[in-house]
């Protein structure tokens, strides 16, 4: 209630809402999810979002939604997925790693890059801003540690395959919710990085 009151007052004054949504509106049985497919969060947060998507999507005003991949950088101690495993990796560590966990994260000046260009082209509706491709934890921990041997670290560091079911989680987590962005690419001319090419840049800053 506290975000529809948000968005009435922005409409009020005349502001256009745009709401950074989620790759967990989906229960992950599919994949490589577009727009038009049918939201079925079962996390508690996703079915939060999906409540303001739908206020925006009937309201008959003019809005957008960004739904966000994980997002992840490439800067030490900047608290994402890679450099928490290279501070691992660093340490000669066991990670345990979901091989059953797919998404399709972001890299985060893309992401940065995308909410910006879909405001400043004042799109409407519905995007899904992700990354290019789809991974498991395990292959996006797999990915840094090869770029990590590449650039001549010594290390004894290896992943721990698990399911993402194994984790002591609340709440049962969606497994499959990788998304295509091809809207929103088409729509602003966003060029997007990939998870190998982001190893590299944060393993070349780290080692060199």
């Amino acid at each position: 209630d506290s975000i529809k009151s948000i968005i009435d007052q922005l409409r009020h004054f005349g502001i256009k809402p745009v709401f950074i949504s989620t790759e967990v509106v989906f229960n992950g049985t599919k994949g490589d999810y577009i727009e038009s497919d049918e939201v079925d969060p079962i996390l508690t947060y996703g079915r939060q979002k999906v409540e303001v998507e739908d206020y925006l999507q009937e309201s008959g005003e003019d809005y957008a939604i960004i739904r966000l991949a994980m997002v992840y950088g490439a800067k030490r101690q900047d608290g994402t997925i890679l450099t928490g495993w290279l501070d691992a990796i660093e340490q000669g560590q066991t990670s345990r790693c979901a091989y059953d966990y797919l998404a399709a994260p972001i890299y985060v000046d893309d992401a940065v890059q995308g909410i910006i260009r879909v405001i400043e082209n004042d799109c409407h509706g519905l995007f899904h801003l992700s990354g290019p491709e789809t991974f498991s934890r395990l292959d996006m921990y797999e990915t840094l540690l090869t770029q990590t041997k590449k650039h001549g670290a010594d290390t004894r560091a290896r992943s721990a395959s698990c399911s993402m079911n194994d984790f002591d989680l609340v709440e049962k987590r969606p497994l499959n919710v990788s998304m295509r962005p091809d809207k929103i690419v088409n729509a602003v001319g966003l060029t997007l990085t990939g998870v190998e090419e982001v190893c590299s840049i944060l393993v070349k800053e780290a080692f060199r």
